[in-house]
């Protein structure tokens, strides 16, 4: 079976305006150096932006079984799984004397096996609730990107190692066809060992030398409602 979710993109920001009183954590906030730098300390306006999205495509095997009464159904699955994460954060601010737009930018590829199975019980002929979840150990590439070209600063640091991923739902499914069905439900994913933008907010400012590093010790979690069409062969 094949299966892919993703395409979506989560975003939120926050901005805060006041008369040139905004200190910058580059500069802990106005202390080192006093007063902190022209771009972005006595600031009229800062400002925050946050986007996240994720791709995931599987490709599994799965062994099914039916009780004698055929109020059970249950199966044990073997597969395939790539995992995408990637993050996009962006620190404006804007003085009297100058300006800094400060991106970071954090891709993670994950590539792996994975474990799993579900259960289902049927409550009708039609329609049956179930329950699955899916494990698996992978291999992490992260990388994370920051610039700012206000300043003519860029740096780029990456890093390879393991990764988790996990997932389980519960789901109700009302068979259309012996081949096609409805299902909707609720979801929950973990992923964990990977590389966040908020995690690699360097808070060492780009003005002064600096050490870049990448940081792909996160942990993330998605959840929510789904409502898919399933065809089996």
């Amino acid at each position: 079976e094949a299966t892919y979710f993703g395409g979506f993109n989560w975003n939120s920001s926050a901005s805060v305006n006041s008369g040139d009183n905004l200190y910058s954590v580059f500069s802990d906030f106005g202390t080192n150096p006093f007063n902190g730098f022209p771009e972005t300390d006595a600031a009229y306006y800062h400002s925050v932006a946050f986007s996240s999205e994720l791709d995931n495509g599987e490709l599994n095997v799965r062994h099914r079984w039916v009780s004698a009464s055929c109020l059970v159904h249950s199966s044990f699955l073997v597969g395939v799984r790539y995992f995408r994460l990637a993050d996009d954060l962006i620190y404006r601010t804007r003085t009297d004397l100058s300006q800094l737009d400060y991106h970071v930018k954090t891709d993670n590829d994950l590539v792996g096996v994975q474990l799993g199975g579900d259960m289902a019980l049927c409550i009708t002929p039609r329609f049956k609730i179930a329950g699955d979840a899916k494990a698996g150990l992978y291999g992490a590439h992260s990388k994370q990107k920051t610039w700012a070209p206000s300043v003519a600063f860029s740096e780029l640091e990456s890093a390879s190692d393991a990764a988790f991923v996990a997932d389980a739902g519960l789901n109700g499914i009302f068979r259309v066809s012996p081949k096609m069905a409805i299902r909707a439900g609720y979801q929950v994913l973990f992923v964990s060992g990977v590389a966040t933008a908020i995690e690699n907010f360097n808070t060492n400012s780009p003005l002064t030398a600096r050490t870049a590093f990448v940081n792909n010790n996160d942990d993330v979690v998605f959840h929510g409602a789904n409502v898919g069409i399933e065809w089996t062969w």
